[in-house]
């Protein structure tokens, strides 16, 4: 895709076997990747104990652009459904372009 300068996603998406003790650094990774990226971000963590009894307790949740939790799915095993409105994010981006601070780059 060619550079336009624009951001070339709204929506990331992390799935994840993070260990019920640093639930706390979950939580607030999942925050700073939506503020440094100005982006939703959707984080998919799973529930329940490993084969090495490392025990896994969810906090799938959903962060906006401004970093604000949208959906906390908590401990529970669940299915959530929830829409997102793309046209505040554009709003944000455009009030506040940090992302022409980015430097291009090509993995190769």
């Amino acid at each position: 895709m060619p550079d336009t300068g624009e951001p070339e996603y709204d929506l990331l998406i992390y799935l994840a076997n993070w260990p019920a003790p640093r639930v706390t650094v979950w939580n607030t990774l999942l925050q700073a990747r939506a503020l440094e990226n100005q982006a939703f971000v959707a984080g998919v963590n799973r529930i329940g104990t490993d084969g090495e009894e490392i025990s896994y307790n969810g906090h799938s949740q959903l962060i906006d652009y401004k970093g604000a939790v949208v959906m906390n799915s908590g401990e529970e095993a669940n299915t959530h459904i929830v829409e997102i409105d793309k046209q505040p994010l554009l709003d944000f981006r455009q009030k506040f372009p940090a992302y022409l601070d980015a430097d291009p780059y090509e993995i190769q």
